[in-house]
């Protein structure tokens, strides 16, 4: 499946599960600590409430990453389906490394301009 049509799925089933939910754009990048056979991620931020703990949260999440296709034995194979992380949580951030990438730097922004409007 084509990563759009695969991004697109998620953000339909995110929609689902979070009420007033907000997606920024997508973007490309290469996979990073890959092989240059890997092909490039898309990436995106979305910001949304909800009332459920960190520990449900995460597992709702990865239980869509599954229905989405992503598997361990595909991930054993360098091949990633789904990854969706919970970059930031009750105020707190989360995968520290990542909020240093470049290209997280500019989904954030774009957010912050979806938040103001």
């Amino acid at each position: 499946m084509r990563r759009s049509a695969q991004m697109q799925r998620a953000r339909k089933c995110l929609r689902k599960m979070f009420c007033g939910i907000r997606f920024t754009t997508s973007v490309t990048t290469p996979a990073c600590g890959e092989t240059d056979c890997t092909p490039p991620y898309s990436n995106m931020l979305a910001k949304f409430s909800t009332d459920a703990d960190e520990t449900a949260l995460t597992s709702q999440l990865k239980e869509l990453e599954t229905r989405l296709g992503d598997s361990p034995t595909l991930r054993q194979q360098g091949r990633v389906m789904m990854d969706i992380d919970i970059m930031e949580y009750d105020g707190e951030r989360r995968h520290l490394d990542d909020w240093q990438r470049p290209y997280v730097k500019i989904l954030v922004e774009r957010l912050e301009i979806i938040d103001y409007r």
